[in-house]
């Protein structure tokens, strides 16, 4: 843990700001603002405070205390605050550990490997900003706004990216006090092992460390294969962002149809919940609407259905797959250790096929999830006939693998994560297609 914080604090706390403010050297503009970052799924915001060639950022920490950053830029002195501790480290602004923290000399350390061009003017903020782009050779790298009247750079974005952005927000032209600049009495110099073993210390900043671990957004995403008369339920977290996908992996030339339905409460909701593609497409779906399930089915073809979901956990609740696995194919599954898992197996001939018994090998994986112990086993059963498996958490059931020897299999999986009093089963919805 000593190690983690100790990256995070030094090596993180405004690493993603060094690039923010691109190559603006002379400051006219005397105001403050927030700031607001995203990197991905991870977001930051603070306090920026400019004045006559100083800057000062407050920042907060998801992981750790929260710091100010001073930077003089005359002086060529940047300095770190850890106000919970009354601590600060100072350097240089051209030390490598300065320009992680520097918005200024990072900059201009890029444009040593780097070129920059203007690329016209545009209002950010109701500000008339020049437009400069970071680039190498023909490819273009970071837009940076520089607000003509402030002369600071109001806002950075990586090109090809709308995830990854810096900007200013509620910009205020106001006087700014010259002891913003100045370290408050009662602090005492440090160095960066020092506040980090201060912070490893605080029993505060390890429950806030802890937090901040079990709750950071994160990704996932759930599959199945599918093919006419599949069906894939998943239950999304309440603040999960979902998209959809359905990849194509019948054969060469064979049509692809499929849908996606919107629920709530096992009902359709919104003004288009039932969604129809004749492709392979990505649909990002508006979880505004409140819908508690999203169901994807294949009306012709095959496919391979995806649900990806990023935000705060819990991402997924539950799933529920059903679909058909024929001789010489399997599956395999990944269980997580707190998932109840139901699977139930059907002998279901092909039409026009003969009759005959099916037969698959089934084999489990137990315990820990490193060292699992498999337990092999066979499964022969005559048409129309089903086998049924529970698996509670107490099973510590980590692997399941499928391998059909004969025969073809209708499979029904249920994953489902929410608390015992709160399951209840998940929607019967099938969308009907009338014959052709």
């Amino acid at each position: 843990m000593y190690t983690a914080i100790r990256r995070i604090k030094l090596m993180g706390i405004v690493l993603a700001l060094s690039l923010i403010f691109g190559v603006a050297y002379v400051w006219a503009g005397e105001f403050s603002a927030d700031l607001f970052q995203k990197e991905q799924l991870n977001e930051k915001s603070g306090r920026i405070y400019v004045k006559d060639g100083l800057y000062r950022m407050d920042l907060k920490e998801p992981a750790g205390p929260d710091v100010v950053v001073i930077v003089d830029q005359g002086a060529n002195k940047t300095q770190v605050l850890v106000p919970r501790y009354k601590m600060y480290m100072e350097m240089t602004s051209d030390h490598p550990m300065s320009r992680m923290k520097d918005p200024f000399q990072s900059a201009k350390a890029m444009l040593k490997s780097y070129s920059i061009r203007e690329d016209g003017t545009e209002k950010v903020l109701g500000y008339e900003c020049t437009r400069q782009i970071i680039h190498h050779k023909e490819m273009d790298i970071m837009g940076l706004w520089n607000a003509q009247k402030l002369d600071f750079i109001i806002k950075l974005k990586v090109i090809g990216r709308d995830d990854i952005f810096t900007e200013l927000r509620n910009i205020r032209e106001e006087p700014v006090k010259a002891d913003m600049f100045k370290i408050p009495e009662g602090y005492k110099s440090a160095s960066g092992e020092e506040i980090a073993k201060k912070t490893e210390s605080d029993p505060e900043m390890k429950a806030k460390y802890k937090e901040y671990k079990k709750n950071r957004p994160r990704k996932d995403d759930v599959n199945s294969p599918m093919k006419a008369g599949s069906i894939f339920h998943v239950l999304p977290g309440p603040h999960a962002k979902v998209t959809i996908e359905m990849s194509k992996s019948g054969p060469s030339g064979q049509a692809l149809e499929w849908y996606a339905a919107l629920l709530k409460d096992g009902r359709p909701v919104g003004d288009t919940p039932i969604l129809r593609f004749q492709e392979a497409k990505k649909v990002a779906l508006d979880k505004e609407l409140g819908a508690d399930e999203i169901v994807m089915g294949i009306i012709k073809g095959e496919g391979w259905g995806k649900v990806k979901l990023e935000g705060r956990p819990p991402l997924v609740l539950g799933t529920y797959q059903e679909y058909y696995i024929k001789s010489r194919s399997g599956k395999s599954w990944t269980v997580k250790p707190y998932e109840k898992m139901v699977v139930e197996i059907t002998c279901d001939p092909e039409e026009g096929s003969k009759k005959k018994p099916g037969w698959m090998r089934l084999k489990l994986g137990k315990g820990p999830r490193d060292k699992p112990k498999h337990e092999p086993s066979e499964i022969k059963l005559d048409p129309g006939k089903s086998v049924k498996y529970e698996f509670s958490p107490d099973d510590q059931l980590v692997e399941m693998d499928l391998t059909v020897d004969a025969g073809r299999f209708r499979v029904k999986v249920i994953h489902d994560s929410r608390p015992t009093e709160k399951q209840k089963p998940f929607s019967e919805f099938r969308l009907e297609v009338p014959a052709e």
